[in-house]
């Protein structure tokens, strides 16, 4: 192959590597989702309480603050939980329902 040939070659292969780089204003902030596409929100865990179980052992077991489930399930006393009670958990970082939010206007 002459010399010629081989740096046609480097070329275009060097084209086509670069062909899938961005090199437009969004460079380096990753990937974006497609418009419309839904992201994915943490989920939340329903817990039923079994016998002898405490707050702080549920709390733990999931991770997250023994207040956090204590205010996202109303509990006033979290030494009256009992068995069989569903408790909500919300993983950390979760969008939380704001208890005080007016509902929104029929539209």
């Amino acid at each position: 192959m002459s010399r010629q040939g081989g740096g046609l070659l480097l070329g275009a292969a060097l084209a086509a590597a670069l062909a899938g780089c961005s090199l437009g204003p969004d460079r380096g902030r990753g990937v974006e989702p497609a418009a419309g596409a839904a992201l994915e929100r943490p989920r939340a865990v329903v817990h039923v309480v079994r016998k002898g179980e405490t707050l702080s052992e549920i709390a733990r077991r999931y991770g997250v603050p023994q207040r956090q489930i204590e205010r996202d399930n109303g509990i006033a006393d979290p030494n009256r939980i009992r068995a069989g009670q569903r408790l909500r958990i919300l993983p950390r970082g979760a969008a939380r329902p704001r208890r005080d939010a007016a509902p929104a206007a029929p539209g």
